[in-house]
C-alpha cells in the first residue's frame, strides 16, 4: 500500500478534495499556492522534472511540519512540474492560470480562491503567488 509524501514537509503536492475529480481526470494541470515559493531550500518548494506525489486532503487544518496529514489514501497520483511563475497577484494573466481549476481561472478569482481556501481576508492585489504547472507521470504502483 503507498504512503508517499504523508509528513507535512515531505515534498509533493497536498490538494483538497474539491479538485480531485479534476486531477483523476487530468483537466488541472497548474496549481496556486500563496507567497513566493520558488526557493529550493524551502520546504514549500516543489522541484522541477521530478516525479511529485499529489496526495488529497480528508479534512482542512492546522498542518504542522513533521506531523502526517489527514489524507484520502495515496492512489498513485504523479505530476512532474514544468514551470514555476511567482509574480503580484495584479499581474497574474490568464495565460499563467491556464490548466488551474475554475475557481481561480482569472486574475480576479485568485483572490477569492485563497481567502476561502486559506480562511484569510482577501488577499492585497499586491501580495505575490505561486503558479506551478504540471504535466502528469504514470501512477505509482509502489
Amino acid at each position: 500500500m503507498l504512503n508517499r509524501a504523508g509528513i507535512y514537509g515531505d515534498e509533493g503536492l497536498w490538494i483538497r478534495k474539491a479538485y480531485r475529480e479534476g486531477i483523476l481526470k487530468r483537466s488541472i494541470t497548474a496549481v496556486l499556492r500563496p507567497g513566493d515559493r520558488s526557493n529550493p531550500s524551502d520546504y514549500t518548494h516543489i522541484r522541477q522534472g521530478v516525479p511529485v506525489v499529489v496526495r488529497f486532503i480528508v479534512a482542512p487544518g492546522e498542518a504542522k511540519v513533521g506531523q502526517p496529514g489527514n489524507l484520502m489514501p495515496d492512489d498513485g497520483t504523479t505530476v512532474i512540474r514544468t514551470k514555476c511563475i511567482v509574480k503580484p497577484i495584479k499581474d497574474v494573466t490568464e495565460e499563467d492560470l491556464h490548466g488551474c481549476a475554475p475557481d481561480h481561472a482569472t486574475p480576479e478569482l485568485v483572490r477569492y480562491h485563497l481567502a476561502v481556501t486559506y480562511n484569510t481576508a482577501l488577499p492585497s492585489w499586491d501580495d505575490v503567488v505561486t503558479i506551478w504547472h504540471f504535466e502528469y507521470a504514470p501512477n505509482a504502483i509502489e
